[in-house]
């Protein structure tokens, strides 16, 4: 996926509350389901020089089969699968 197709599916899904769970299909034949949690912001060089910075934009997810977070660029994912917005929402399954 590139950024915009990735942005588009969390537009269209209205995932912005971080609580949506997805299944998530990467290129390498594994899927998981999860939450998105946030996108990270591109990193400036360091002012020493060590470090070159980091242009790309990478996603954080939280997967509940693996029980951990895991950082992934856009282009490693295959494409997405919204399966229930609203899926962390506080009280949801309180009578």
């Amino acid at each position: 996926m590139t950024h915009d197709e990735f942005y588009a599916f969390i537009d269209h899904h209205k995932l912005h509350s971080f609580d949506g769970l997805i299944e998530i299909f990467m290129k390498n034949g594994s899927s998981h389901r999860g939450v998105w949690i946030t996108g990270t912001v591109p990193l400036d060089p360091s002012v020493d020089g060590l470090f070159p910075g980091l242009k790309d934009e990478f996603e954080i997810f939280y997967l509940f089969d693996h029980k951990k977070f895991e950082v992934w660029h856009p282009e490693e994912i295959e494409r997405l699968v919204c399966i229930q917005q609203n899926y962390l929402r506080p009280g949801a399954g309180k009578n």
